[in-house]
């Protein structure tokens, strides 16, 4: 049977919340300035951020009266180790920032914050300092007393700072580990990377380091393959790192997986201080449950002494499948035929998904209502995918349920996405009857892992390959993958807990109703009830 239309199934994702009311300020013009050492450092000091040497990049802010708290990220090991120095961060003194001048006048308030926590959304505030006037460029802030650091948990740093209306005053810049710039606002705690900002903060601290202790093992990694299949034997590596004075001999590691521990000696080394060794442990783990196995590895006993680091264990997750079923990476993306930016997001995603086997992806492409008039192919169930991802503008899109931008997405990491098994098989059956206009889907769901909660949703939804009706004024001629009819709710069906290797049957049956109408444009969206949109239903 040709499969005449595109089915999408997923599990249902937590929302995400969309980088439109926020980002980058388009109309900013960089400048030049480059970093400068202070002059009050001394030997005991040092001045700890992400930043790299070049000047302010861009500006960043929010369209609206808002408070957001800019962040940078100092984990356990960069506490314990800050890369640059042979020592652990023991207080901070200074907290540095730069303000864009366009963004300055609708500032209200600002703070310096310090937090800190075994992660971003678990910490607490430990430190906070108003400053009374904030100027245009940097603004170094002497905290009235030092911040004594707890070397036990990560360290956050940065500023809150709430704004009386549309204004971008914070700036960003050139970095090395983007992963570390955070933000907080009323959504949570979000990633310049995660929203595929290449930049970190323009933040900085001066910091006292403290010495080194003697003996001290720092566990940096653990390595496993990305997936396993049932009864592989895996292979466990870890890497370690001398963050004391003394030269590593020798030290022990463990790994644990389902309360089964394994402990391996490595001995006859010579690792010196601020020195790497990279680590394979002789006995493979063979692997007897397709689920997702969580393995906590654990280094000790450097020298035979007891280290009294906290940064020696590390967990790792180790998906395990009953069979390699190939796993289609879902993309919904949101467009319209009025919106002049759409017209070279969905150019650069299909160009990506012209050269990406079709194997390896699905996509979807929901039509909405803004800019005005909107594009006439806007209905109610697009409405209701726009909500639940709160989409604010367009072009946008989500992939396998996360806010991606698609201009720093790739092939590269389509494919990337594609190489883990997907975790059900789906095998369907499609008919479409041209008569009756009628299209039925019978479903086959296969576990290929244990589910890991029973939230799971299907949905099922009939997909235009190919539109061109739907043109309006953004330069747009044809139209992609447009999602026509939800078979299932647009917040999906739910198919409950899965058991490993029992399949479950589902089918569904559409009519379209009535004749085709082409509207005017979104202010009279298509009525299912009584008509339809599908311009050619050959290519549904």
């Amino acid at each position: 049977m040709k499969k005449i239309f595109t089915l999408f199934a997923a599990m249902l994702l937590i929302c995400c919340v969309s980088a439109q009311q926020f980002g980058l300020n388009p109309n900013f013009k960089p400048t030049t300035e480059n970093l400068t050492t202070d002059s009050f450092k001394d030997d005991r000091q040092v001045e700890i951020t992400w930043l790299t040497s070049t000047g302010e990049a861009t500006s960043f802010g929010y369209t609206e009266a808002t408070t957001v708290m800019p962040l940078m990220e100092f984990d356990l090991h960069d506490v314990r180790y800050f890369e640059n120095e042979m020592g652990k961060i023991a207080s901070v003194e200074k907290i540095m920032f730069f303000i864009n001048s366009e963004g300055i006048s609708s500032i209200s308030s600002l703070r310096v914050v310090i937090r800190q926590g075994i992660t971003l959304q678990t910490s607490t505030e430990v430190l906070t300092q108003t400053v009374p006037n904030v100027v245009a460029g940097w603004n170094t802030i002497e905290l009235t007393t030092p911040y004594v650091v707890n070397s036990e948990q990560s360290l956050f740093i940065g500023y809150e700072v709430v704004t009386s209306g549309s204004g971008f005053p914070a700036s960003v810049a050139a970095g090395t580990n983007t992963k570390q710039a955070w933000y907080k606002n009323r959504s949570g705690y979000l990633s310049l990377l995660d929203l595929g900002y290449d930049y970190v903060f323009m933040i900085k601290a001066l910091a006292t380091i403290s010495d080194l202790e003697d003996i001290e093992i720092s566990l940096r990694s653990v390595s496993t393959p990305s997936y396993a299949l049932l009864n592989d034997m895996v292979t466990i590596k870890g890497r370690v790192r001398n963050i004391g004075n003394n030269t590593i001999t020798s030290f022990s590691a463990s790994y644990e997986i389902g309360g089964a521990t394994e402990t391996e000696d490595f001995t006859g080394l010579n690792i010196a201080t601020g020195g790497y060794y990279e680590f394979t442990f002789t006995d493979q783990y063979q692997v007897a449950e397709a689920i997702i196995h969580t393995m906590n590895v654990e280094v000790s006993n450097p020298n035979g002494e007891v280290d009294g680091g906290v940064d020696n264990i590390s967990s790792v997750s180790l998906p395990v499948f009953s069979e390699n079923v190939q796993r289609k990476v879902l993309h919904e993306g949101f467009s319209s035929s009025t919106c002049g930016p759409c017209k070279d997001g969905n150019a650069a995603l299909k160009q990506i998904l012209n050269s990406a086997d079709a194997a390896k992806y699905v996509n979807v492409k929901y039509q909405m209502s803004w800019p005005s008039p909107g594009d006439p192919y806007y209905t109610a169930e697009g409405e209701s995918k726009r909500v639940f991802y709160n989409v604010t503008s367009v072009p946008d899109l989500y992939i396998n349920g996360s806010n991606k931008k698609v201009y720093y997405y790739s092939l590269a990491q389509l494919n990337e996405l594609a190489t883990i098994p997907a975790k059900i098989k789906l095998d369907n059956t499609v008919t479409l009857s041209k008569e009756t206009k009628t299209i039925s889907v019978d479903l086959t769901i296969t576990p290929i892992m244990g589910a890991e909660n029973s939230n799971l949703r299907l949905f099922v939804a009939i997909v235009e390959k190919i539109t061109a009706k739907n043109k309006k004024t953004n330069g747009e001629t044809q139209f992609f993958d447009v999602m026509k009819k939800f078979m299932t709710s647009t917040s999906g069906e739910t198919i409950g807990t899965l058991s490993l290797g029992t399949p479950i049957q589902r089918s569904f049956t559409y009519t379209f109703n009535g004749d085709y109408r082409l509207p005017s444009n979104a202010s009279s969206p298509i009525n299912h009830a009584t008509e339809h949109s599908v311009e050619d239903r050959k290519s549904v």
